[in-house]
Formats: C-alpha cells, sequence, structure tokens
C-alpha cells in the first residue's frame, strides 16, 4: 500500500484549517463603504445617550484629550475602565506610521473640587506587550475589541446594574470609523452573554500584557472560590420580603 504522499499531507495542514485574519482584514471589515460610520453608545430606549456624550466630552476636556470622532489614520484604540471609588484607568494603543504604540495613564483625582477647570495631568508610561505586539494585537482582535455590540444593543439583553460599579468604554477610530461603545458591570451579565465574558478577557490580557495593577477586574484565576475561604456572596432581595429575614 502506497504511503499517503508527503506534500499532501503539508497541504491538508497548511490549507485545509481555518486561516488566522491578520490585524488589517480585521480593521477593513469595520466599514466596507465609502460613507464614514458613526457609532455611540444608546440608552435604555434605545437612543443616542446625550447623558454618556456629555461626560464623555468631559473627561476628554479633563485631560486634554483630542476628540477621534472625526477618525484617525491609521488607527487607535482607548479603553477606559473604573470601579466606583477608585481609579480611572486609561488605555490608548495607537497605529500609525506602522508602528504600535500604547500609553497607559491612571487618573486619580478625576472628580475632585477644581478638576474640571485645571484639567488633569497624565502621569503616562509607554509600555511594551509581554508577549510583543503581534501576538497581543492578534488576542485583542479575536476577542472582538473593534466590533463588539453597545451592551444595549445585545439582542435580549436586560440586566439591572447598580448605580455604583465597575465599568468600561471603548473608543475605536479608523480612517473611515469611529465607534464608542460601553459596559456596566459586566461581571453581573457574563454568565448570559459572551459579550460581556469577551469584555472582561479583554481588560484582563491588556492587564496583563501592559503590567498594570489595577483592582478591576480581577485575574482569572481568582474567580473561582479557593479552599478554606468564604466570600460574601449577594442576593437580591425584595422590600416587601426584608421584614421575612431572620438575624
Amino acid at each position: 500500500m502506497k504511503s499517503f504522499p508527503v506534500y499532501m499531507i503539508l497541504s491538508v495542514l497548511l490549507f485545509g484549517c481555518k486561516q488566522r485574519k491578520n490585524a488589517a482584514e480585521y480593521i477593513r471589515e469595520l466599514n466596507t463603504s465609502d460613507t464614514f460610520r458613526y457609532e455611540f453608545t444608546v440608552n435604555e430606549n434605545g437612543e443616542f445617550d446625550s447623558t454618556e456624550y456629555f461626560f464623555k466630552k468631559r473627561f476628554e476636556d479633563f485631560i486634554k484629550l483630542p476628540s477621534l470622532e472625526k477618525g484617525f489614520d491609521s488607527i487607535q484604540l482607548r479603553i477606559a475602565y473604573s470601579c466606583a471609588m477608585g481609579n480611572d484607568m486609561l488605555v490608548i494603543i495607537s497605529n500609525a506610521n506602522n508602528k504600535w504604540i500604547a500609553e497607559v495613564s491612571k487618573l486619580n483625582d478625576y472628580f475632585s473640587d477644581g478638576a474640571d477647570k485645571r484639567g488633569i495631568p497624565r502621569n503616562s508610561l509607554f509600555p511594551t506587550p509581554k508577549s510583543g505586539w503581534k501576538k497581543f494585537i492578534a488576542r485583542l482582535f479575536e476577542l472582538k475589541i473593534l466590533s463588539l455590540e453597545d451592551n444595549q444593543r445585545i439582542p435580549g439583553f436586560f440586566y439591572p446594574t447598580p448605580s455604583d460599579g465597575c465599568g468600561v468604554h471603548i473608543e475605536v477610530a479608523t480612517k473611515n470609523t469611529y465607534r464608542f461603545y460601553r459596559y456596566d458591570n459586566p461581571d453581573m451579565y457574563s454568565h448570559k452573554f459572551w459579550q460581556a465574558r469577551n469584555v472582561l478577557s479583554i481588560l484582563r490580557l491588556i492587564n496583563e500584557e501592559l503590567s498594570i495593577k489595577t483592582n478591576w477586574p480581577s485575574p482569572k484565576k481568582n474567580d473561582k472560590e479557593e479552599p478554606g475561604v468564604k466570600h460574601i456572596k449577594i442576593d437580591e432581595i425584595p422590600l416587601k420580603d426584608i421584614d421575612s429575614i431572620k438575624d
């Protein structure tokens, strides 16, 4: 019996499997038309969120950050995330002139008295991803950082979330595209929506690769309860039943 030709085995291995897209392909897929694509987060009624827009512009003014709403050549990502009473983290990942660069800023006094008048200085670091730019960007794009829906646009999305919690805002800008989407408290509905799980994976990846020390989200390995450690469990209790709770 004749052996299977080696060159045919190599052909199956090389071309029989699904080929991974490169960064340029992901970026091109954002907008294949000749019209500039503009997309902003919506409120619970599916309407343009003017309140969120006001705070976005205020945030840009505070830290003297130029708007991305008219696009960026070739691509810039801005990821702002924090928890109530914690530090705001801002990560800017850009590619210009075929070179990737990351800027990491921790904003300590975003809402302090007078911050809106004097602005907030950005003490930035410019780290290189631990695994290198190619692998880091490939993983970010595979997690769909460019194309994830705004949480209010997820089909079937409904989840009551606290006003004080943790959240992330992500901006994507290319030459012909601008997107702004947000996820409020994605930990609370990550068990139900893969998009929320992706957002948390994106943040964990950024924290790990760029050596960012922050209080949210926790590393994935710490999500499970450790032996001998009791964690606080939160249950929603209707107010009408509160009298039935025994000490």
